[in-house]
């Protein structure tokens, strides 16, 4: 691989919790595995549910752990996330209950991060209008959008129950429609890796660090399964954004 090229890494759904600090521990393995990438990535995504009820030793124990990165980390949260005690560990950017979101550079990637929790509840939303916005600011940037939870039906029956609303995707697809600099989305949410698309932009749902959930695509239950745990590597090659799954060390 070449020195040059650009490498961005996505964590998501380590869901930890002080009870059981395991989690904590695979965690861990996650982020020695990225340490030793090379070339080493631009940026670190956590797409959300780093904790796994939202209190404070769950971040604390994540910021302990990331600590271990020297490249840039960016955070946006999951339904089980808690924004207030998240942004004042991990020190996200906004203010006490405000949504996390940004848009920063990454490389040559612009990547924006939104944040799709609905307080309270497991299934998502998105700001339409303020991801239009930050889309305007550079239509010729070559750009990676971050979010929970994922804009597309993925046929895992459960989870699309515990998505984004019809219409919110309906508005997304129509305002990717407009704006080609749109590389890819990637996401959380499912503790699954699978690859859709909305409208022309590909979309791929990460793995857990922690723990995957049996793919179910008739019934409606949730179960956790025995595929190991993993995160994404989104490579930059010949202009367009390659995901790899890297699977992580069962400790």
């Amino acid at each position: 691989m070449a020195a040059d090229t650009t490498v961005i890494v996505q964590l998501s759904d380590s869901h930890l919790r002080p009870d059981e600090p395991h989690r904590a521990v695979q965690f861990a393995e996650a982020i020695r595995q990225v340490t030793e990438l090379e070339p080493a990535p631009v940026a670190v995504l956590l797409t959300g549910d780093v904790a796994d009820h939202g209190v404070r030793e769950s971040y604390e124990s994540a910021a302990e752990l990331l600590a271990a990165l020297p490249m840039p980390v960016h955070v946006i949260p999951g339904n089980h996330d808690d924004r207030a005690t998240m942004r004042g560990v991990l020190g996200a950017p906004g203010e006490d209950d405000d949504e996390i979101r940004f848009a920063v550079q990454a490389g040559p990637i612009r990547v924006i991060g939104c944040d799709t929790l609905i307080p309270g509840s497991i299934e998502g939303q998105l700001d339409v209008a303020w991801l239009a916005g930050q889309l305007a600011e550079a239509p010729t940037t070559p750009t990676l959008i971050a979010m929970h939870h994922p804009p597309v039906q993925i046929g895992f029956a459960k989870m699309d129950g515990y998505g984004l609303p019809a219409t919110t995707r309906a508005a997304l697809e129509d305002l990717l429609a407009e704006h080609p600099q749109v590389l890819k989305i990637v996401t959380g949410h499912v503790h699954r890796a699978a690859s859709a698309q909305i409208g022309r932009v590909p979309v791929i749902t990460a793995p857990s660090v922690n723990f995957q959930l049996d793919l179910d695509l008739v019934g409606d239950r949730l179960a956790v399964g025995e595929d190991p745990p993993g995160f994404m590597i989104h490579v930059l090659v010949d202009g367009q954004l390659v995901s790899h799954v890297q699977p992580v060390l069962r400790v």
